[in-house]
């Protein structure tokens, strides 16, 4: 009896679990690099101007196409990990978040 060679078939479970693995991993690595610890301060500074004083923000997102959003902080969820701007019911979740900065800092340069 001739023994069917099924190719990349036999490959296939291995495959799979590596990818999702891999995907994990890039995952893992874009959150670490978001958190270095100046970065998070200046963050961390950014949002609480904005709803304690009402300074109106500018977030560059990627998800999917890169976009920005400027307004407004209305609420920060740490748990959920995601950020509210007054006027929208869109929640932005912050790992999807590149660059966050005042709206206004591009303009005083």
């Amino acid at each position: 009896m001739l023994y069917t060679d099924r190719k990349m078939g036999k490959w296939q479970g291995f495959m799979l679990s590596e990818h999702a693995e891999q995907m994990r991993d890039a995952d893992n690595e874009k959150k670490s690099a978001f958190l270095d610890v100046h970065a998070k301060e200046l963050f961390d500074r950014a949002l609480i101007a904005s709803i304690y004083d009402g300074k109106p923000i500018e977030m560059k997102m990627t998800f999917g196409e890169p976009f920005t959003v400027i307004g407004v902080v209305k609420s920060v969820n740490w748990e959920e990990g995601y950020i509210q701007i007054s006027g929208t019911s869109e929640y932005f979740y912050l790992k999807d978040i590149v660059s966050l900065d005042f709206a206004d800092a591009r303009t005083a340069d």
